[in-house]
């Protein structure tokens, strides 16, 4: 006899569903009985309930409650006679963490380096020689116009456009063209850059790198 139909059964309880890697392609379901308070809940022992979970109970004004598992403890007395009955799962509500965001891929290959941001998996897709500052344009702009977003775009599609018109026509590309495109860069390597997260620093610094080297 567990908990809930033992020491807790003198305590109002209700039918739940405990959901466990919500949106994952291992996310578990489990109907269970629970004592649930404003600020807290209990299960019994052996109950799949872990943090970060998420629990969902009757709304009394209607439709469904999600609450979410931010402190689980198990308190197992299993092997005492005297507290035989007592063990249970406790659980403290709190504030679901906010989404993950979700940043433009943004992948630049040049020479040996290797730039992707807000990408856990780098792959070589082209391999362009540090040395040539037309074909590292010519990536930069094309990464820029699919994955930037607002006045960071804007700008540097105008500065990669510009200094690859020059390099095309046979002139050097303008100083301050490729000083501010670095400066957009350089935005985004250090997480200033709207829209990408903070797992873009550092990143961005091959590409300013082949720029330097190009």
């Amino acid at each position: 006899m567990g908990f809930l139909e033992g020491h807790g059964k003198v305590f109002p309880q209700k039918n739940v569903t405990i959901i466990h890697n919500e949106g994952e392609a291992n996310e578990q379901r489990t109907e269970s009985r629970a004592i649930v308070q404003s600020k807290s809940a209990q299960f019994n022992v052996d109950t799949p309930m872990y943090e970060g979970d998420l629990v969902e109970i009757p709304d009394p004004r209607g439709g469904v409650q999600r609450l979410y598992a931010a402190e689980v403890r198990v308190n197992d007395v299993d092997g005492s006679a005297t507290f035989r009955g007592m063990g249970h799962i406790d659980v403290k509500w709190g504030e679901a963490p906010a989404p993950r965001q979700v940043s433009p891929v943004f992948n630049i290959s040049g020479g040996t380096n290797q730039i992707a941001w807000d990408n856990r998996d780098v792959s070589q897709l082209q391999t362009v020689a540090a040395t040539d500052l037309g074909a590292v344009l010519g990536r930069v702009l094309a990464e820029a116009e699919a994955n930037l977003a607002g006045e960071d775009r804007d700008l540097a599609v105008e500065c990669a456009r510009e200094a690859l018109s020059a390099v095309e026509a046979g002139e050097p590309a303008p100083r301050r063209t490729l000083a501010t495109l670095k400066g957009v860069l350089s935005d985004v390597a250090t997480g200033a850059a709207r829209g990408l997260g903070q797992s873009a620093s550092g990143r961005a610094q091959g590409v300013l790198s082949a720029l330097g080297q190009a």
